[in-house]
Parts: structure tokens; sequence; C-alpha cells
């Protein structure tokens, strides 16, 4: 119509399209069939003009809007949450406490049942071991029972392959918290706390694990902090006894040296534990000795995660 109407005002010498142009304008548009085509023709072309003016006005709208309006906020529904306890010690349980004999579920949002402090957290460990330790220094403590010290860097993955209840440092909230892990399988972890057992999910727990870890292990009769080739000694015949016993073979004569060929089985035998295959017996090839050997000590994983 405005094709039609423009022609008209300049056959009549006009600037202005008029009232009268723009009836006769469209007149000629809506009586003529050609044109039905043209506007049929012409429809997308016009509606895409309209979305485009939309999106432009929109934009401006948007830019004159006051700096920090932001976006319309939509209404979501969010769940109720339950008010957390407020703690009263550092010590203090946070979740319900449970039986040992059946462990209390703790939520993954929920504060994890563990210590402020790390050595509250040993001596509670150590309880595992049958071992109270005496006020003072835990490890120094727990030396004095033959029980050893060790502290390590590495995941869940590691503690799974020692097999044994460690102290993991955690990071619940601003300040690291030291958990004391008693049992793990494929899905649940349980944590010790003042003597009642907490359960949480491997995959929450796995979150708030920094990697530290610290557990005990008993050092075999003249333990020494390195052994090296040809040494004799009762920690040497220890050895030479777990690795006779775990390949099957005849234990050799007490008072016998590290030799190669025993040096070779150490190795052997690391490389199957995913130890580092060194030849040297550091605290944790002397766990796993321990363990497969047959020392009663407390276990980590369950019947079901160890596969029996």
């Amino acid at each position: 119509m405005c094709d039609r109407a423009l022609p008209g005002a300049y056959v009549e010498s006009t600037s202005e399209v008029t009232r009268a142009i723009l009836r006769k304008a469209a007149g000629e548009v809506f009586s003529d069939p050609s044109a039905k085509r043209v506007r049929a023709r012409r429809a997308p072309l016009i509606a895409g003009a309209l979305l485009v003016g939309a999106v432009i006005s929109a934009a401006a709208a948007w830019q004159i809007l006051p700096y920090g309006a932001g976006a319309p906020v939509l209404a979501v529904a969010r769940p109720a949450v339950a008010a957390r306890p407020v703690p009263g010690t550092a010590s203090a349980p946070i979740l319900a406490p449970a039986s040992a004999s059946a462990p209390a579920p703790a939520s993954a949002a929920a504060p994890t049942p563990a210590y402020a402090s790390a050595d509250e957290a040993l001596r509670e460990l150590a309880i595992l071991w049958g071992q109270p330790l005496a006020a003072g220094a835990p490890c120094q403590a727990a030396l004095k029972l033959n029980l050893h010290c060790h502290q390590g860097k590495g995941a869940l993955y590691e503690l799974r392959l020692l097999d044994r209840p460690a102290i993991l440092t955690l990071h619940d909230g601003g300040q690291p918290v030291y958990a004391v892990l008693t049992a793990l399988d494929d899905n649940l972890a349980t944590l010790r706390f003042h003597g009642k057992l907490h359960t949480l999910g491997v995959a929450a727990l796995a979150a708030r694990f920094d990697g530290g870890y610290s557990t005990f292990w008993t050092a075999p009769r003249g333990f020494r902090e390195e052994v090296a080739l040809g040494a004799t000694g009762a920690d040497v015949d220890w050895i030479a006894a777990r690795l006779a016993q775990l390949n099957g073979i005849a234990a050799p004569r007490l008072e016998q040296p590290l030799d190669r060929r025993m040096q070779a089985l150490l190795r052997a035998f690391q490389a199957g534990q995913h130890l580092k295959a060194d030849g040297v017996t550091g605290p944790r090839t002397y766990m796993r000795l321990s363990q497969l050997g047959g020392v009663a000590e407390p276990r980590l994983l369950t019947l079901t995660a160890q596969g029996k």
C-alpha cells in the first residue's frame, strides 16, 4: 500500500500522503489480484521486520534500566532446610549419636562428625588397636606400645590399598577437622566419633577429604627404619618368613642375610600390592606384609569391599 501511496503523492505534486491518496492506494491494492500475490510473498518479510523491531525495542529498554536492576528473579521452590544444631565445644558431637551396631546416617550436607584436634582423633583411633593412650603427645605415647604413627598423602584409593582405619583431614568449612575412618565399602564410609559410629556417602566424604591421613601400624621385633642389602637380624628374619609364607615356599633359616633373591621377592610383592617396588621395607610394605601374613590388626574394608 505504501508502494502505491508514494507514487500517488508524486503524481499529485505534494510532499504529503493525504488521506485521499491513502484511500485511493488502499483501493488499488486490495482490489488488484496481482497485489494480493505480492502481499502473500511479502508477508514473511513483514513478520520478520516486526520481529526485528521487537528485539530492538527490547534491547533499548534493557539499556535504559538502572544499573544493578538485573534480570527479573524467578521464584524457585526450595526444599525446607533443617536448622543446624549449635555445637557446644570443639569436640562435642555435631550429629545425633548412634550405637556402634547401628551407624547413624549422615546427610551429605550436614557437618561431618569429626574432631577439631588431630590429637583427639589419634586417641580415638588407638582404641581400635586396643591401646588407650596415656596423656601427652599421642604418637610418642603410642610408640611405647609398639604402635607407630604413619602420615601419608593420597586419595581414598590408597587407603583401600592399605586396608586399615585412619584419620582423614577434612575441610568442612573454614578450619580443617579430623575424622576417624573405621570402615569403607563401595558406597558408604563409617566414621567413629566419641565411640559412636556414623555413616557418610563415599562421594560426600571424598569431596571434603584433602588427601592427608594418619594411621597406626605395628612393627615387627627388631624393627629398623632401613634394612640394607646384606643385613641380618630379627626384622630380616620376619620379612623372609612373611615372603616365604605368601609365596608358598619353605621358610629360610634364621639369621640369613637380606640377599638379592629375597630382595627380588620383596620387589615382586610390592608391585603386586601397588606399592613402590624399590625393595625397601617402608611402613606401607610392613603394613601389607603384616595383614596378608595374618597379623591381627584392625581392617578398613568390609568383606564385600574386599571381594570375599
